[in-house]
């Protein structure tokens, strides 16, 4: 895929700012593969025990991811007297239609072929997605600890765009959290290098996630699935950053 991406900086020490437009992204080229396999042996439908077997591989689908129109604003301020520079950012996330990612061929797919779940391979095959529109916002402090050492911290939001579709299917999102990342770093530069290192903390929760299976109330009329309930997620992991830079 592409996108064009247009912006404008300016700088009026000690203040500097700028702002930029993404276009939605345009495909250009792009393949998929797909597959489901489904067994069931002595299943009790109606009175009656019941085997079959659904399942297909489709490979070679046109696929097609798409990114939304956004726009960003960043600004920063220097206090040259203490060292400190202050940043803020944030970008604005256009809502994405639903769309198929990829379209599968509508063929047969449970076997024996008298049993008729009322749905298709295709609709059960297809792959999509979409997007809420959102606003994402990061604050930073960068600090001149002395001529070697700067030291930054950071808070920045990653809110989902998840939605909840009635479709059948495959949704390419798999996570719906608004997840909130803080950053405690430094850098300490050379006489032609730079080398910088930080620990991220994320964290997010959920209480309303729908559940996948639920095994306390799986039995043969849910085909072992379960009645879905809502469940709570939470969320929470630890990323170390390292960096390196040569001047040449």
């Amino acid at each position: 895929r592409g996108f064009g991406k247009f912006g404008l900086a300016a700088d009026y020490s000690p203040v500097r700012f700028g702002v930029a437009v993404t276009t939605p992204s345009f495909d250009i080229t792009g393949d998929g593969e797909v597959t489901s396999d489904l067994t069931a042996t002595d299943i009790l439908i109606d009175g009656e025990l019941t085997s079959f077997t659904g399942n297909d591989r489709q490979e070679s689908l046109d696929a097609e991811i798409r990114s939304p129109f956004s726009v960003s604003f960043g600004a920063e301020y220097d206090i040259e007297a203490s060292g400190t520079t202050l940043a803020f950012s944030g970008e604005y996330f256009a809502e994405r239609d639903p769309y198929n990612v990829m379209t599968p061929e509508n063929r047969p797919f449970f076997r024996p072929s008298g049993i008729d779940f009322g749905i298709t391979s295709r609709e059960l095959l297809q792959v999509y997605a979409s997007g809420s529109d959102v606003v994402n916002f990061a604050l930073a402090v960068e600090q001149e600890l002395n001529e070697k050492w700067t030291g930054y911290l950071s808070v920045r939001v990653d809110q989902s765009t998840h939605e909840d579709l009635d479709i059948e299917g495959y949704d390419v999102a798999a996570l719906d959290v608004d997840l909130y990342h803080v950053v405690l770093g430094a850098s300490y530069k050379g006489e032609r290098s730079e080398t910088a290192f930080g620990l991220q903390y994320s964290f997010g929760s959920e209480d309303d996630i729908d559940q996948v299976t639920d095994f306390d109330s799986a039995d043969e009329s849910n085909f072992f699935g379960g009645e879905d309930r809502e469940s709570e997620l939470d969320f929470n992991a630890l990323t170390l950053l390292l960096g390196y830079t040569y001047f040449f």
